[in-house]
């Protein structure tokens, strides 16, 4: 019991070491590659983007361009411009049988702006009777990671119509355009760690010790590891040393039976 003790005491003490040491080379890596949001500043956050925005009605229709959205910087929540193609009469009649049978709308974005070769998309959809129902006046959210891609893609209609869940049996007018409200919102970078101070610090204090002339540690600093040994071999001692004299007393009682 007591070697376990002893043991599970030595490895405390090496992790200990090991995890200080662990840390100030993990500061030493990131001092050589740190880089601050000052020189880390992407082009993609300053020209101007273009993003096409495709719609189909319903689950069977072929996506066509609905509208072109133009912004310029992809930072915080930004409001873009939109042109936008106006619906034309089969699709007027496509999107009142749609709400009439419960069809849904669709929209959708390429993942990649800067790719025009690019064939995966970011979509979603929402009720074909809702859309009538707030006369095609929806906000659109698309939402990017600040270095050109989209990972996020909205559509509701604007929160000032009326929100319309079953058109059956109703009379449906439907627009010849869409009122469109559309947001671009972009991941801001996190606040970044004041290494350099903390590495300063580090520096100044070793240097300073090194000024001194000599090894400022604790007498414990500089010699855990022989205490710790010595204290291992004295705790084994003690465990084979009692062991063996309680053998030999066990011997002895064998002639008296």
């Amino acid at each position: 019991m007591r070697l376990l003790r002893a043991t599970g005491f030595l490895f405390l003490l090496c992790a200990l070491r090991w995890s200080q040491g662990a840390k100030k080379e993990k500061a030493e890596r990131i001092k050589g590659g740190l880089q601050t949001p000052d020189n880390a500043t992407s082009s993609a956050e300053t020209a101007v983007q273009t993003l096409d925005i495709e719609h189909a009605f319903g689950v069977d229709d072929q996506f066509t361009l609905r509208g072109v959205a133009t912004f310029r910087s992809l930072k915080g929540t930004t409001a873009a411009s939109l042109l936008q193609n106006p619906i034309n009469s089969a699709q007027l009649d496509t999107m009142q049988s749609l709400a009439h049978s419960g069809g849904m709308y669709f929209i959708r974005v390429k993942t990649k702006m800067s790719d025009e070769q690019e064939q995966s998309y970011v979509s979603t959809f929402i009720s074909a009777c809702t859309m009538v129902g707030a006369q095609l006046s929806d906000v659109i959210t698309i939402t990017t990671n600040g270095q050109g891609n989209v990972i996020g893609l909205l559509l509701v209609t604007h929160p000032s119509m009326p929100h319309v869940l079953n058109c059956k049996g109703q009379e449906v007018t439907v627009p010849n355009k869409f009122n469109t409200t559309l947001h671009i919102n972009s991941g801001v970078p996190g606040p970044v760690p004041d290494v350099q101070n903390y590495l300063q610090k580090l520096e100044k204090e070793e240097k300073e010790r090194l000024d001194t002339g000599g090894d400022n540690r604790t007498f414990l600093q500089k010699y855990w590891m022989y205490i710790v040994v010595g204290f291992l071999v004295y705790v084994m001692i003690q465990s084979y040393g009692g062991g063996g004299g309680g053998g030999g007393e066990g011997g002895g009682g064998a002639p008296a039976a």
